[in-house]
């Protein structure tokens, strides 16, 4: 085990304690207090962006129910060197977008292929200075998916300002709010937001919670009833990522619960595919999973990044791992490993010890850790994954239904519930 190998999961674990997120929150609301400032909220909008516009909804909510100061940024186009699949990605929000509308019961007008040039995010930009820049800014928005031009003209100087503003704050997306130092993405992470305003104290309204049902799923054990499809449920994977951690173990569950069977696609790294992931995006990426993760009840910050040789020997003891029956153990265990215990993936040891806990004789193992059979099969799941208009992991596929992410589960859960009730009003 290398020395980087040995310190890495101590930096990890430093980066991403709770220990550490507390004592930052402590310091910022002292200065905050100090400076009598109120709790202000910072949301950082794109024109073109679907997400945006739920989430200007969703905020109009979380105004309502807690006493803080809401300020809206309205920011141009995701810097290049941050998004490796810019089409891509512009299709799929759409669709995404139009599924969380529908999950929140949100009236949205249809998402469709329309791109913003920068003199209308301009003229968006201008609505800032409007009395209520949330209800200017969402109706403009709004208006803007249904064919109507922003009003007025603005300055591209603004827009300019408020993407320095956003990057000196430390990050790079839209549909974002900044609130003392941590970020939210969209409606997905204001949960988190809500969460952290209560223990502040700041909560004016006595509501069940507003932004919370991508979680409603999978609450009850396997059903006993037939299975609800013929179909498979595909997982793309990658040993690297944190979201595709946080997914694994309950992609497993979900199709168990829905009694199809799970089909593993592994894929190499966005960095082993020649994808730029800048610094501060991961940066993010992995404060962001930490956050998901203590939510799910799920251990992550002992890490050991197992990118390169842990990666490719990691992939070469999955054909072991399905002639011992033993796939779903080995994926489990070497997750947990190189996530929260930190394990080198990379070593000899390492890999002994992930191949034992998943109850794999190592006398097999150690003699298809150098092998390169697995690349074959990694390159055609790279090629499918693109031919599902995805690029990173983790993305689930059943049948037709297709979702990226491992807080998209509930997309998935609905489209197999509606097999199952077709199959039984069938039968029936």
């Amino acid at each position: 085990m290398s020395l980087k190998s040995t310190l890495q999961p101590f930096a990890a674990a430093a980066i991403t304690t709770p220990l550490r997120r507390d004592a930052l929150r402590r310091i910022r609301e002292g200065w905050r207090r100090l400076r009598g400032e109120p709790h202000r909220l910072t949301a950082y909008v794109r024109l073109d962006d679907p997400y945006a516009l739920v989430l200007l909804h969703a905020l109009q909510t979380l105004r309502e129910r807690f006493d803080v100061e809401l300020v809206v940024r309205v920011v141009g186009p995701t810097p290049t060197s941050m998004d490796p699949a810019p089409e891509a990605l512009r299709a799929w929000a759409r669709l995404d977008a139009e599924r969380v509308a529908a999950l929140y019961d949100l009236a949205l007008p249809a998402f469709d292929a329309r791109q913003a040039n920068q003199a209308e995010a301009a003229a968006l930009a201008r609505l800032e200075d409007a009395v209520d820049p949330l209800i200017a800014i969402r109706s403009a928005i709004d208006q803007w998916w249904r064919g109507t031009p922003v009003p007025g003209s603005g300055s591209p100087e603004r827009l300019a300002a408020n993407d320095r503003e956003r990057s000196a704050r430390g990050h790079y997306l839209s549909a974002m709010v900044h609130y003392a130092g941590e970020w939210y993405w969209g409606i997905d992470r204001l949960n988190h937001l809500t969460r952290r305003l209560d223990v502040l104290g700041l909560r004016t309204v006595d509501a069940p919670p507003a932004f919370e049902r991508r979680f409603e799923f999978l609450t009850a054990p396997a059903r006993d009833a037939a299975p609800a499809t013929e179909l498979e449920l595909e997982l793309f994977w990658s040993g690297r990522s944190p979201y595709a951690y946080l997914a694994l173990e309950r992609a497993y569950q979900l199709a168990e619960h829905h009694r199809i069977p799970l089909r593993l696609r592994p894929v190499l790294p966005m960095v082993m595919r020649n994808l730029a992931v800048p610094m501060r995006k991961r940066l993010y990426i992995l404060g962001d999973a930490k956050r998901e993760a203590d939510w799910l009840g799920i251990p992550l910050g002992f890490i050991c990044d197992p990118i390169g040789p842990g990666i490719e020997r990691t992939y070469a003891l999955l054909d072991v791992a399905r002639q011992h029956d033993r796939l779903r153990e080995y994926v489990l265990a070497f997750s947990a490993a190189v996530w929260s215990e930190g394990v080198d993936a990379a070593s000899d040891a390492g890999m002994e010890q992930i191949a034992t806990k998943a109850g794999l004789p190592w006398s097999s193992c150690r003699t298809a850790l150098h092998g390169d059979h697995w690349r074959e099969e990694v390159e055609a799941n790279r090629a499918s994954l693109l031919d599902a208009g995805h690029w990173g992991v983790p993305v689930l596929r059943c049948g037709p239904t297709v979702v990226w992410g491992q807080d998209r589960f509930w997309v998935i859960d609905q489209a197999l519930q509606q097999l199952t009730n077709s199959n039984a009003a069938r039968r029936g």
